[in-house]
């Protein structure tokens, strides 16, 4: 407790009309007691306690590994840009943070060698990529419309078999997380961790969730699925490039993700809307399309192309297993819906009971301290 104190002591020195908070020092003593007890903790700390600086402070002067995970952007910038940077000059042990965002921040290489486009904005982000350092979207001063077929995607990802993989922004930057003390990210980036068995993310001991009520919805939508216009538009795109003939399906696809998009949430899904998505799924033809694909990657040569084959056989397979999981609506531990998504439709399933994913989360740490205002 003194050392925590002597903490706060400084960071009274260094900031003007810095005022006493009994509160914030409980929170503090308590997060220190459970990190170092290996004991998890959950503190409801209202507006106006301190909830980083009671958090962040025992985590540091503790020395293990932690990761900080937070729900908004907001927060985000303000523990790395603020929070922890002010705390790297106040405090007596010297350590490292950083901030790790999901792969679709990322310009990705071989999505962008694939992808060619007209106009300003597409001079604008060809003149970006070719000087970029760290391929953060945060650079750009402007989001092209285009940027989820250029950025980073899980599904179209083959890792460290990427012909791309050695000099690819996400895993460069990823790889040198792996000594960072505090590593700040968000929610839905934690959750994608536990549903990929802890590949995302690199394992620290220490977890600590702020705006922790935010957690369930999230897992309910992380363990959940979507089907929209986007993802299937960036499938005939793809196939076009093997000169497989798709161009006749754009029309049926905007008629049914952009017939009927309604401004509010519809549940349950009419019958007509699924009997629509299988005569769609029929036309796609995905089942034939993958096993085109499956033949052509036997002849070809070359790791780009072979890995490009590849992963667009895994993106039609998973938005066939998709299409399937919406036709059918079989799954009685998800709900399904539909919503609107920039004037287009999108169906949607979220899991019910977050019981089971929430308990692998809390099991994969030594300790674990939720905090919220509420």
């Amino acid at each position: 407790m003194k050392e925590i104190t002597a903490a706060f002591e400084g960071l009274k020195n260094l900031l003007s009309g810095y005022e006493d908070r009994p509160e914030q020092l409980q929170m503090a003593a308590e997060v220190s007691d459970c990190l170092k007890e290996g004991r998890n903790l959950l503190v409801e700390a209202g507006t106006g306690v301190g909830k980083s600086f009671a958090y962040l402070v025992p985590a540091i002067l503790l020395g293990e590994k932690t990761t900080v995970s937070t729900a908004s952007i907001a927060l985000q910038d303000q523990l790395v840009r603020k929070d922890l940077a002010l705390l790297q000059r106040a405090l007596p042990r010297s350590f490292s943070f950083a901030l790790l965002k999901g792969k679709n921040n990322y310009l990705c290489l071989k999505r962008e060698r694939e992808f060619s486009s007209t106009g300003e904005n597409y001079g604008r982000f060809c003149e970006w990529a070719s000087g970029t350092e760290t391929g953060d979207r945060d650079e750009l001063s402007f989001i092209p419309d285009f940027w989820p077929f250029v950025s980073g995607d899980s599904d179209d990802c083959a890792s460290v078999k990427c012909p791309f993989y050695g000099d690819c922004f996400y895993y460069r930057h990823y790889r040198g997380l792996r000594k960072v003390d505090i590593l700040v990210v968000n929610h839905h980036l934690l959750i994608y961790d536990v549903l990929s068995g802890g590949s995302l993310l690199p394992h620290h001991g220490r977890l600590i969730v702020d705006e922790a009520h935010q957690l369930e919805n999230v897992i309910s939508g992380v363990y959940g699925s979507s089907l929209g216009r986007s993802r299937v538009l960036w499938l005939l795109h793809r196939l076009r490039g093997f000169k497989i003939s798709v161009d006749q399906l754009f029309p049926s696809v905007d008629l049914f993700f952009r017939g009927r998009a309604s401004s509010r949430a519809v549940y349950p899904i009419p019958a007509s809307v699924c009997e629509e998505l299988k005569d769609l799924k029929e036309m796609l033809a995905l089942d034939k399309v993958i096993r085109r694909l499956t033949v052509q990657k036997e002849s070809v040569a070359g790791d780009e192309m072979e890995d490009r084959i590849e992963t667009t056989i895994t993106c039609a397979a998973s938005l066939d297993t998709v299409m399937d999981d919406f036709i059918g609506q079989t799954d009685s531990d998800r709900i399904y819906y539909l919503a609107c998504n920039k004037g287009s439709l999108e169906l949607r399933s979220n899991m019910v009971e977050c019981r089971q994913p929430f308990g692998e989360l809390v099991e994969g740490y030594d300790s674990v301290i939720m905090t919220s205002a509420t």
